[in-house]
């Protein structure tokens, strides 16, 4: 599973809580590439989660390092990835990332 963060007093925050539905969007310009990642935004507070969190981002550590408490984590359900190109050699796929989070239809 895959886990962002963010800091709860950061504009950021705020907006996924209004708005909990998001997009990544990542573009390789020299194959002209791109992978889209979306999903609806869950917030946890697990310290296994925050920790993890830290430990891959030598960033987060720098600046949040002795204030852990203002770092949420989150991860997506209903997620699903493209991948596309603009290139005819390349196909286009589409996935549904489903996880133990997400609710039966």
């Amino acid at each position: 599973m895959l886990y962002f963060d963010t800091v709860v007093f950061y504009a950021s925050y705020r907006e996924l809580l209004a708005h909990p539905y998001i997009q990544i969007c990542v573009c390789d310009q020299e194959t002209m590439t791109y992978l889209r990642l979306g999903g609806k935004v869950n917030f946890t507070t697990d310290q296994s989660v925050i920790e993890r969190c830290f430990e891959a981002s030598p960033v987060l550590t720098s600046q949040f390092g002795e204030r852990r408490d203002a770092v949420i984590g989150y991860y997506l359900t209903e997620a699903w990835a493209e991948f596309a190109s603009f290139s005819d050699e390349l196909p286009n796929i589409s996935y549904s990332l489903v996880n133990k989070f997400d609710t039966a239809p």
